[in-house]
This record gives structure tokens, C-alpha cells and sequence, in this order.
């Protein structure tokens, strides 16, 4: 769902290009008309970005939820990744609400939590037996 929407708001994104882009079709538009059509498409593109962040800090926080309860990896990269889904979805609605407020500090947790996932994945990997131990315990209710 968020990769759609991101995908439609890079429609306007690059519909910017032809706007500017001096097509014969386009003559009947005073540059001045054309210039604030190219605006508008890009701040179309942006908001519509920011709602495939709020997608993206769902599933992050998500993800972190399920992270820490699953026991495979250590608990505090769950915490993480819900932090940082947390940061993405405040920095959207406060991009939308008050935009002079929107810092970039708020996306610092995701930046930590990705790398602190992928050094743990890179390093030391999922607790294999425990994953095993508790896959045997599944098999042994469902019989």
C-alpha cells in the first residue's frame, strides 16, 4: 500500500518536467502559469511522500513490535525499529500540520535502527536453536 502511494507521488514528481518542458501545447500558459503548475505538482509529490512515510513508519513499528516479542533477536533492535517508526510517522504529521517544525532529527532513531539491524544480522545472525527450540514446542502443541 505505502509503495503505491509512492509510486503515484512520483507521478508528480516527474510530471513537473514536461510542464517546464516548452511543448507546443503548452504555449496558451503564460510562463508565470506554467512555472506555478511545476510547483504545485512538485509539493503534490511531496505530501503524497510523506504518506508513504506514515505506510513505512506502520510497518516499522510493526516490525519492531514483532522483533521483540519473538525472542530471535535481542530485544532493545525492536525497541529501535519502533522508535523509529514512531519518528517517521511524527515527522509526516508534523510536516503536514506545522512544516517549520518537521526536523530531520526526528528520522535519526530509523538511521540507528537500520544500522544497528543490519550490523546484528551481519555479525551475529538469528538465535538459530531458539528459533528451532520453538519451532519444535509448535509442532509438539499442534499434535
Amino acid at each position: 500500500m505505502g509503495t503505491a502511494g509512492f509510486a503515484v507521488a512520483e507521478l508528480f514528481y516527474f510530471a513537473a518536467s514536461p510542464i517546464v518542458g516548452g511543448a507546443e501545447y503548452l504555449k496558451t500558459f503564460s510562463a508565470d502559469q506554467l512555472n506555478t503548475l511545476a510547483l504545485l505538482s512538485l509539493k503534490i509529490s511531496g505530501y503524497g511522500s510523506g504518506i508513504f512515510m506514515m505506510f513505512y513508519g506502520a510497518g516499522a513499528v510493526l516490525l519492531g513490535h514483532l522483533i521483540f516479542r519473538s525472542g530471535y533477536l535481542p530485544r532493545f533492535l525492536g525497541v529501535l525499529l519502533a522508535i523509529s517508526g514512531v519518528g517517521f510517522v511524527t515527522r509526516t504529521f508534523v510536516g503536514i500540520l506545522a512544516p517549520a517544525y518537521a526536523s530531520p532529527i526526528l528520522l535519526m532513531p530509523a538511521a540507528l535502527a537500520a544500522l544497528a539491524l543490519t550490523l546484528w544480522l551481519l555479525v551475529r545472525g538469528v538465535d538459530v536453536p531458539k528459533c528451532q527450540a520453538q519451532a519444535g514446542v509448535a509442532q509438539h502443541r499442534r499434535v
